[in-house]
């Protein structure tokens, strides 16, 4: 690897593990069009190699989090263990389509985050529901997000905090929090799952790692302070932002 590649690779890190801490997201949001934009991965390479990276950089920042009571542990084990198998199968449904359409499914699917996080009414502190709908809501989330995390490579962070503000009723702190502490428990399945089938490139995984840990810390700490809505708000400018790129550098590969 060229020292200058490694050196954008530590600094795309840097964003990925940040934007991961501040919102929740896994920073897969940001991996994949990066690896494929600017290095030139083929859609099932960037994906495989951008689900690993979620999971030491969730766990900092879910410790982080947890200092402060934002991480609602019962959710995250619920959740996690639902999208344990859906990561697999989604790890092995990638085999089926080509880069240039997981790039647009991809695409498509932060629009439509983009749009449910703009939808999703701020709140201060939880809003009451019966165990059972919790049981059966979180159940579901983590298994969408798990097959999400699988077949896109995202963390299923995405997924999980624009679901848990939206579905579960949680304020954005606190769907960030336990975003980061679910995917922690099924990205790793997806991760070696993806292994396996010999997509990753394991040089820039490790490259991005050492940047993304860096950026994690300090988004965590970013994260506590920032007003919930502004930070709704940027997540929604993120998903919508990520999701034209990726879009646009497909059409003109197409065209």
């Amino acid at each position: 690897m060229e020292v200058l590649t490694a050196a954008l690779l530590f600094a795309g890190g840097i964003a990925i593990g940040a934007a991961s801490a501040l919102f929740g997201i896994g920073g897969a949001v940001i991996a994949i069009p990066m690896m494929r934009i600017m290095f030139g991965f083929s859609g099932s390479e960037a994906i495989a190699t951008a689900l690993p990276l979620t999971i030491p950089v969730t766990l900092a920042s879910a410790f982080k989090f947890s200092k402060y009571n934002l991480v609602k542990y019962k959710t995250a084990l619920t959740g996690g263990v639902a999208g344990i198998a859906t990561a697999i199968a989604g790890a092995y449904f990638t085999e089926f389509f080509s880069s240039a359409q997981l790039m647009l499914a991809f695409s498509a699917l932060l629009f439509a985050l983009a749009i449910t996080t703009a939808t999703a009414k701020p709140r201060e502190k939880e809003e009451k529901q019966t165990l059972k709908t919790k049981a059966v809501s979180t159940t579901a989330i983590g298994a969408l997000a798990g097959f999400t995390a699988g077949f896109f490579g995202i963390g299923g962070g995405a997924i999980l905090t624009t679901l848990y503000m939206k579905i579960r009723r949680m304020p954005v702190k606190q769907a960030v929090a336990t975003s980061l502490a679910t995917i922690a428990v099924f990205a790793l399945p997806g991760a070696a799952t993806h292994y396996a089938l010999g997509n990753m490139n394991v040089p820039a995984l490790a490259v991005l790692l050492a940047g993304s840990l860096t950026g994690a810390w300090a988004g965590a700490n970013h994260s506590l302070k920032m007003n919930e809505n502004t930070q709704k708000k940027l997540l929604t400018l993120l998903l919508a932002t990520m999701a034209t790129i990726i879009l646009a550098n497909e059409l003109l590969k197409l065209a």
